[in-house]
């Protein structure tokens, strides 16, 4: 039997003595729940608005707490109590990890039911509206537009409070019954790795590939513009992080794109964008001339397949979703689209750690169905031949 909610008793935290008498209470080895509400409209860093809180208290009763980032410098109490807690309980926790990093707090018990629930389930992506209705029985309601509110305002709605609680409200129920079914399973241990590459994939650092998520850059075929292109994307990741913009209110990928070919036009293109005008006229003509002077030699590889890796890539993208099937798993968490392009391109490629075994079997059935049609191929010719 799910315990009664009651959203209108809440806890509110506004100063560091207000949160460290908070976290004090806090029963430890209780699993808390948490949710953060964030503004990350025009800043390359998420910017806290509000974190919310849920645990059970020694009645068995839901206990809530809102934290008030705007107010509150001094984390640490909520870090200990993070430390001591069973599980930090969240949902899709990818970017309130960045949030939470922001603050100071990382490499916690973190359980995403998100993740659990891929594991379960193998649901991938679900919601926490549908899952708290497929898991618990139970309708969260909607409110799109709520959600997209002012989050940093003060005093907050009543509509706003409301939303924020029932965002943790579910939570550790969700934790007990998905923890235990993880158990059954015996995949609780790859629900830990898969938390733990959250916290990897949370970290703020220029990516050594920046150059490949621009869009378009499949297209650069020019080993001189790929060297352009893949200085300008660091450059672009440096800046954006040392600005707090968003890269492309800094300079768009189609921008970026036409200056990989000609990068005279490197200052007026940059002044023209938002925030592009922030940076100094001596930067922007040293910017220029690296890309003037780039090295055809230090062009990153073009990762585009053959006609027949392309093909061997389809076939083995069905064998893992016939083994993700199997096993009841999202294909994408046995292996994503380009770590297998990038194993049939010859590349040396780390699947994971739960992972690997499971894609060893994968690649040693696939290994034996390309010599099985290499030999059929093979037999149809000299069937013709003789002929």
């Amino acid at each position: 039997m799910l315990m009664p909610i009651d959203v209108n008793s809440h806890a509110w935290a506004a100063s560091d003595c207000e949160l460290a008498q908070l976290c004090a209470a806090i029963p430890p080895g209780a699993p808390l729940a948490l949710d953060c509400e964030f503004i990350r409209r025009i800043t390359f860093h998420p910017i806290p608005a509000l974190l919310q809180l849920g645990w059970r208290g020694a009645n068995g009763e839901l206990e809530f707490a809102l934290l008030d980032p705007l107010s509150i410098d001094d984390w640490k109490p909520l870090k200990a109590s993070f430390e001591r807690a069973d599980a930090v309980v969240m949902h899709a926790a990818g970017e309130d990890v960045q949030v939470l990093r922001r603050l100071g707090i990382h490499n916690f018990p973190l359980f995403d039911t998100q993740l659990a629930a891929a594991l379960v389930l193998g649901e991938d992506g679900l919601g926490y509206s549908a899952l708290v209705e497929c898991e618990l029985a139970q309708q969260v309601p909607q409110a799109s537009s709520v959600q997209r509110s002012n989050w940093l305002a003060r005093p907050l709605s009543r509509m706003q409070l409301e939303y924020a609680l029932l965002d943790v409200a579910w939570l550790p129920d969700l934790h007990s019954r998905l923890s235990a079914q993880l158990e059954t399973l015996g995949r609780s241990d790859w629900h830990r790795q898969e938390c733990a590459a959250l916290f990897q994939q949370s970290e703020f650092r220029p990516r050594e590939e920046a150059w490949w998520s621009v869009r378009g850059a499949d297209r650069v075929r020019q080993p001189v513009q790929r060297a352009r292109l893949k200085a300008l994307a660091a450059w672009r990741e440096s800046r954006a992080m040392s600005l707090d913009r968003p890269r492309g209110m800094l300079l768009a990928d189609d921008a970026m794109l036409v200056l990989c070919k000609d990068p005279a036009g490197l200052t007026p293109t940059l002044r023209r964008s938002r925030f592009g005008r922030e940076i100094a006229a001596d930067e922007l003509e040293s910017l220029r001339r690296q890309l003037l002077e780039a090295d055809a030699a230090d062009a990153p590889p073009l990762k585009q397949l053959t006609q027949g890796q392309t093909a061997e890539l389809k076939r083995l993208r069905t064998l893992v979703a016939e083994q993700a099937q199997a096993l009841r798993l999202p294909s994408r968490l046995l292996a994503n689209k380009r770590k297998l392009g990038d194993w049939v391109a010859g590349a040396k490629v780390d699947f994971g750690g739960w992972q690997t075994p499971l894609m060893e079997e994968v690649l040693s059935r696939h290994a034996r169905k390309e010599q099985e049609r290499r030999a059929g191929q093979t037999h149809a010719v000299c069937n013709q031949s003789m002929d």
